[in-house]
């Protein structure tokens, strides 16, 4: 008999602030990160599918593509290197993935 495989998403905490894979905590905000936890609510509201359009509102003179760029750097930094977060090439959108782990 085959197990169905399930896919494993992360999971956004808005109210403790915390990223979590299963059990493990990927990255914490200690600090307020306006534009990264917009990101992970994001996310977490569309049920983690493979790509979101860009939820950061505008307003600001910065250009739109290079604040999503340095917040997915951002994103990207973890204790725990987990999940990568990407540009989708338009300047529009978000992807995410789980890293892939060298065999030892």
């Amino acid at each position: 008999m085959k197990m169905a495989h399930k896919k494993i998403a992360p999971a956004w905490d808005t109210e403790r602030r915390e990223l979590r894979l299963g059990l493990v905590m990927v990255k914490e905000f200690r600090q307020p990160a306006k534009n990264q936890e917009t990101i992970l609510a994001a996310f977490q509201e569309e049920n983690w599918p493979p790509r979101i359009d860009d939820p950061l509102p505008g307003g600001d003179n910065r250009d739109a593509r290079e604040r999503l760029h340095n917040t997915v750097n951002r994103l990207n930094r973890q204790p725990v290197r987990m999940i990568r977060f990407l540009l989708d090439g338009t300047g529009q959108g978000i992807l995410w993935e789980l890293r892939k782990f060298a065999k030892g």
